[in-house]
């Protein structure tokens, strides 16, 4: 399953509450791994709601912060 949104702020905060909405939609779904851009507060946010997660950067998205 894959979810694609974009997020304004860009903060923890705003971060987990979609995390927090996503994880109610799903109840039932082992979320293991992430593939995501480069930014602090969204790896935080994956972290709070969802533990030890598997994180992995695109690296589309790292040669642009490069």
């Amino acid at each position: 399953m894959t979810f694609r949104f974009h997020i304004g702020e860009k903060g923890k905060e705003d971060y987990k509450k979609v995390f927090w909405a996503v994880s109610a939609l799903v109840p039932d779904a082992m979320v293991v791994t992430f593939v995501v851009d480069f930014e602090s507060g969204l790896y935080q946010g994956l972290h709070y709601v969802f533990g030890d997660p598997v994180i992995h950067g695109s690296t589309f998205f790292f040669s642009q912060t490069l």
